[in-house]
């Protein structure tokens, strides 16, 4: 078993690629003297007990990949690596580069320039011990798939510039610290980018409250606040949801958006521009929510409310256009069956079913019904 491995003196060395990968019996690793390595992609990747990793000031003068590089090194804790002395403007991706290195921390986690950066995916997934985030330049960077997925100790983050970001899938699940988050740039999102926020906050357990953001040119919302069951509220009057429809052949619309958020209070999408869009699950669970205000016109509301047990005033719900409306209130306001023909296709005044009264949408949630 090799526990430590030192490398010098090795000036014709341009690569160290899956060098050490895999190497779980290596505890520590230092290199010096090799000034030509450019690729350190996956360098000690699934090095499960690495600890350490040193580089002289003579070793990867200019790097061109980083990619993977610390992948799973769950016990590394010191990476004693000055990467402000190298040249890395030619780098474009960290992907991978610390994920679920579960006891770097904020002090260990090194800090460089990312200026050029283009991809962050699975960047710091998994890093459990980092408590707060550093302010790294993100503001190239267009893919952030899961970056933050899982970084279970995050109780902050700071406002980054995330201008050019099209990509957020799962970028912060499950990060279930997390009590705040800041009001962060979503213009980069373009409508092919179908799955910009799926689940991207999903089970983000202790957030209360959420900023306004751009939603502008977001095609669906799929589980993207699901299981945030510390959120009572949500700014959805404020939304533009205008580019959300069934007109393309990925029509999950709003599928599961809020589901389990349990503490969410009530929700009202009146005057938000939104097409004739899939609503299934959308608010399966939220067992606190007494008031739903007003809803357009909408394309399937599968179980769209069920199990929404404390729900007995909903304002004006528009159906006329759903062709499949099942379970939409099953179990909402203390309705145990399925929903009666008249909820499924008619927004008509005062019908009620299970505790649950349909109202035209002159006073929001908040007010008192007309």
């Amino acid at each position: 078993m090799i526990e430590k491995i030192h490398i010098k003196e090795g000036q014709t060395l341009t690569s160290m690629a899956t060098s050490f990968y895999n190497n779980n019996s290596l505890l520590e690793l230092i290199i010096e003297d090799c000034p030509n390595v450019t690729d350190l992609s996956d360098l000690v990747g699934d090095c499960y007990n690495l600890e350490t990793v040193t580089f002289d000031d003579n070793t990867a003068l200019v790097i061109n990949s980083l990619e993977n590089m610390f992948y799973a090194c769950y016990a590394l804790n010191t990476i004693d690596i000055d990467f402000s002395s190298r040249d890395m403007t030619t780098v474009t991706s960290i992907r991978g580069m610390f994920s679920d290195c579960i006891e770097l921390t904020p002090l260990t986690l090194p800090v460089f320039d990312t200026s050029n950066i283009t991809n962050a995916d699975y960047t710091w997934r998994g890093c459990t011990s980092l408590t707060s985030f550093p302010t790294y330049d993100l503001s190239s960077v267009t893919s952030f798939r899961e970056a933050w997925r899982s970084c279970i100790s995050l109780t902050s983050f700071p406002l980054l510039d995330f201008s050019s970001g099209k990509d957020f899938y799962y970028a912060w699940y499950n990060c279930n610290s997390l009590t705040s988050f800041p009001q962060i740039s979503t213009a980069g999102i373009t409508t092919s980018d179908y799955n910009a926020l799926e689940r991207t906050w999903g089970d983000c357990i202790t957030l209360t409250s959420f900023p306004e953001l751009d939603y502008s040119q977001v095609k669906r919302l799929y589980y993207t606040w699901n299981g945030c069951s510390g959120l009572t509220s949500f700014p959805t009057t404020a939304m533009d949801l205008g580019n959300i429809t069934t007109a393309d052949s990925y029509n999950d619309g709003m599928t599961g958006t809020w589901a389990y958020c349990s503490s969410l209070e009530s929700v009202d999408f009146q005057g938000v521009p939104i097409g004739i869009v899939k609503w299934s699950f959308t608010f399966s669970n939220c067992d606190q929510m007494t008031c739903a205000g007003t809803f357009p016109k909408m394309h399937n509301a599968y179980a769209m409310f069920t199990a929404c047990g404390a729900l007995t005033d909903i304002r004006y719900i528009n159906t006329t256009s759903s062709t499949y409306s099942f379970y939409m209130f099953n179990g909402a306001g203390g309705n145990s069956g399925t929903n009666p023909t008249a909820v499924e296709r008619s927004a008509l005044a005062d019908y009620s079913a299970g505790g649950a009264v349909y109202s035209n949408p002159s006073a929001p949630c908040g007010m008192p019904p007309p």
